[in-house]
C-alpha cells in the first residue's frame, strides 16, 4: 500500500483518531482553545471574502456586455 488514503475506510478513521487525540493530548486547553479560535476566525475571513470576490466577479462580467 503506497498511500494512506488507498487503505480501508477503518485504517483511515484510526489514524485520523490517532491524530486527534495525540494533538489534544499534546497540546495545553490555553493552546486548544487559541488554535480553535484562529482557526473559526480563518474560516470567516476565507467565507467572506470568497463571496466579496464572487460578487466583484459578477459586476465586472456585466458590465462588459
Amino acid at each position: 500500500m503506497n498511500n494512506l488514503w488507498e487503505g480501508s475506510i477503518s485504517m483511515r478513521l484510526g489514524f485520523a483518531g490517532g491524530l486527534v487525540l495525540t494533538v489534544v493530548a499534546t497540546a495545553g486547553s490555553p493552546d486548544l482553545g487559541r488554535a480553535m479560535l484562529l482557526a473559526a476566525t480563518g474560516a470567516v475571513v476565507s467565507f467572506v471574502t470568497s463571496m466579496l470576490m464572487k460578487l466583484v466577479w459578477k459586476w465586472l462580467t456585466r458590465r462588459g456586455k
